[in-house]
């Protein structure tokens, strides 16, 4: 099965948009102990779209929703932060604001042979006194992020694995699995396949809930409304590239 990218239409990176300039980040971190060194290089970013400001709907799972206890430059603001924090530390631009609005997922990899290990992170804003004294986001496994869900993946020459988180449908963080050196084509889609439909087989899209006592991956159905965007998404960069059959 081949591997699919992001267009880069649906998941643009905006880790400064919203920003006049780059906000102080500290990152005194505590990571967990199945994750104690962590670099991710992903060949696509993977980040969900500028600080919340629409209602989050099951059509469109990269949306999520405006907080009710701060002016939207204020959530926008706090959401730039946190990435940066986890970029700096952790090397990871798959960070979202979850449907608690105070709290953050981000997903972590630990580099090992012949398994590396993928973490999910939840940040609590309200346990951050460096936050709530200085305006500083600190990643600390011990007061501000609950490690609460983990797996090795291959990581071999022969067969390298990785996540991508892709966004946040509800409590659901979606996951796509697929090979650190995947090379699709420009107009690949993530959330369809080359017959129109959606991601199947080794790209099957995954989610963990992440309000569950115990996450586990289950199949992620891709919302109808989110493919047939993609379909006409993928067939404009085809048109525009001179790419159709």
């Amino acid at each position: 099965m081949k591997n699919k990218m992001l267009t880069m239409g649906l998941v643009t990176p905006l880790l400064l948009m919203g920003c006049a300039q780059t906000p102080s980040v500290t990152t005194t971190t505590t990571t967990p102990a199945a994750a104690t060194s962590t670099s991710k290089d992903s060949t696509a970013t993977l980040t969900v779209n500028p600080a919340p400001s629409t209602e989050q709907t099951q059509s469109d799972p990269q949306q999520a929703a405006p907080s009710s206890k701060m002016s939207a430059e204020a959530n926008e603001l706090l959401l730039t932060k946190v990435k940066l924090a986890a970029l700096s530390e952790f090397k990871t631009e798959d960070t979202f604001q979850a449907g608690d609005l105070n709290k953050f997922v981000f997903v972590t990899r630990t580099e090992n042979r012949p398994e590396a290990t993928e973490s999910v992170g939840i940040y609590d804003v309200t346990k951050d006194q460096t936050y709530h004294s200085g305006g500083d986001v600190t990643l600390d496994a011990a007061t501000t992020v609950n490690y609460i869900y983990t797996e090795n993946l291959a990581n071999t020459d022969d067969k390298a694995m990785t996540f991508h988180a892709l966004g946040m449908d509800g409590s659901k963080l979606i996951i796509w699995e697929t090979g650190v050196d995947n090379s699709p084509g420009p107009c690949a889609n993530i959330w369809i396949d080359d017959s129109g439909t959606k991601v199947v087989g080794s790209n099957e899209l995954t989610y963990i809930d992440i309000n569950d006592a115990k996450p586990t991956r289950k199949a992620y159905v891709v919302p109808q409304t989110k493919v047939d965007e993609a379909i006409k998404e993928q067939q404009k960069c085809e048109k525009d590239m001179n790419l159709g059959n």
